[in-house]
């Protein structure tokens, strides 16, 4: 944004987040007169070409000198200060005094800087406040320094917030600016000068660098299913995946402690505000009939939550280095998941028929006939497999879950049997599916099995496939939001599984992980 010049001091102030004040200084009013001074003309031509340091230096010296040993007495510049919240030499408990050391060795021991900072940023750098503390010479001595401060200003000003600004001109520990005021009286040529030279600093064509940011869905009452998914700015930055790395973050220096404090504040936020109402909830049921006898992966602790689909980088990061204070981790996956992404060219093609090619099948398929339905004509796992397609997997899912998951299932016909011999035995309440795949709610190809005796097959591209058709294609999931990606997660060391999504069509994107976090 372009440096325009500022509202008035006293329009500013309204808005200012700051105490109630009384616009009359201790130096009378003139000082917020907007008339253009002679001085500025003559700066701003000085700061176009070199300042001669050895004629500028005995000048500053004498406004020093002055300072010391008249202004910083003076009545006016002792309110002003006092005002201000800054304090003057001579209010100083370390303070060397003139008869320890000369008048042009102690003057070289002092900073205007710092009063002068404090005067351009609350407007009070006027030439009769300037005057009262530096002397009737002060343009030569420390004309330039005001200037330099003014332009300082207004880098910190459009770089930063107003906090940001305000804790870069507090003097620690008690001398803290007591307000900001716009710059005083900028003219035009003024501006037009520190816009060039933010240019030049800044690069004109070079983007500022985008804060990171995270995103998160929780839904705590997932209980053993996955509770918070996140999602940070810094993934798109993750490093290429080549054959079986675990991937990383290219983050900038100072990128990694933002993203590290975020983490930590989004896991704080759930402990305090989300995790006491689940736990209640908890606490009312049955606990123990959710976990008891089954081989599936335990619920979390009840003061903890599942994290899934974490990128591997940002876990890393999280805990890189050393032990996070206030974060206990009970497990994460050691191997993490490779993910595969699909295109809608992979997903629009589906499954086809659940028959298998002769070149695709084993030699017992001959008598086999697979097929995307019950005798009966009906598509999907039933209600009544559940608790089969639990038995398979340690992830667990309940009834619920699994009964809103679009999905696809295989059943066959074994030694010839037809549909309508099928249907004459009544043999359907027995008819089991011999693979399966489900669409989890993040739109991911979240469960594919294939019973071990008609592996080898070709069922498990075929099913998979046919899952992520129905999901995103027939069920118009896709409707609203165009044609998106389809993704899984396929356990590194799982070859067989990795083949099948590579045949698919699926590309590597990146690694992710499960884990169960506690703040205590």
């Amino acid at each position: 944004m372009a440096l325009n010049q500022l509202p008035s001091a006293h329009d500013c102030w309204q808005s200012s987040p700051s105490m109630d004040w009384s616009d009359q200084s201790p130096i009378a009013s003139p000082s917020y007169s907007p008339a253009k001074s002679l001085w500025l003309d003559t700066e701003f031509h000085s700061e176009a070409t070199p300042i001669d340091l050895d004629s500028w230096y005995p000048q500053y010296l004498r406004c020093t000198q002055y300072f010391l040993e008249q202004g910083q007495f003076a009545p006016a510049v002792q309110s002003l200060a006092a005002f201000l919240n800054i304090r003057l030499p001579c209010q100083r408990v370390e303070r060397q005094t003139s008869s320890d050391a000369g008048g042009q060795e102690a003057a070289a021991h002092v900073l205007l800087r710092r009063y002068i900072r404090r005067l351009v940023v609350t407007a009070h750098d006027s030439p009769e406040v300037l005057m009262a503390f530096f002397g009737a010479e002060w343009t030569g001595g420390v004309g330039c320094v005001v200037q330099q401060e003014r332009q300082t200003y207004l880098f910190t000003a459009k770089s930063s917030g107003w906090a940001a600004t305000k804790a870069a001109y507090d003097l620690l520990p008690d001398e803290q600016t007591p307000f900001l005021r716009p710059l005083r009286a900028p003219a035009e040529e003024e501006l037009r000068l520190a816009e060039s030279r933010w240019s030049d600093w800044n690069g004109e064509k070079e983007e500022e660098e985008e804060e990171p940011w995270l995103i998160a869905y929780t839904d705590l009452f997932a209980g053993r299913e996955t509770q918070v998914v996140i999602y940070s700015s810094e993934e798109a930055s993750a490093s290429s995946n080549e054959g079986d790395q675990i991937l990383s973050l290219l983050t900038t220096p100072t990128n990694p402690q933002r993203v590290r404090a975020q983490l930590l504040a989004l896991f704080r936020y759930i402990k305090t505000h989300l995790l006491p109402v689940y736990t209640a909830h908890r606490a009312s049921e049955d606990a123990a009939k959710e976990a008891a006898g089954d081989h599936q992966l335990a619920p979390p602790p009840p003061q903890a939550f599942l994290v899934g689909n974490l990128h591997t980088g940002l876990f890393a990061l999280l805990f890189a280095g050393a032990f996070v204070p206030g974060i206990k981790i009970h497990r994460y996956d050691h191997a993490p998941y490779v993910k595969y992404l699909f295109g809608s060219d992979v997903v629009r093609r589906g499954g086809g028929s659940a028959r298998t090619d002769k070149t695709e099948a084993s030699n017992h398929a001959d008598n086999l006939d697979f097929r995307f339905h019950t005798r009966s004509g009906k598509q999907g796992v039933l209600p009544r497999h559940f608790a089969l397609v639990r038995s398979r997997t340690v992830i667990h899912r309940s009834d619920a879950t699994l009964a809103v998951l679009p999905g696809a299932a295989v059943y066959v016909d074994r030694d010839g049997c037809g549909d309508e011999d099928g249907e004459k035995k009544g043999e359907e309440e027995e008819e089991d599916p011999v693979a399966w795949a489900f669409l989890g709610p993040d739109g991911s190809l979240a469960t594919l099995h294939v019973e071990e005796e008609y592996r080898g097959q070709g069922l498990a591209g075929r099913v998979a496939s046919e899952a992520m058709r129905r999901g995103m294609v027939e069920d118009e999931r896709w409707k609203d939001y165009g044609e998106l990606l389809v993704h899984t997660n396929v356990a590194m060391g799982n070859g067989a599984s990795r083949r099948v999504m590579r045949k698919l069509g699926g590309r590597v994107g990146w690694t992710v992980t499960w884990t169960v976090v506690e703040v205590v």
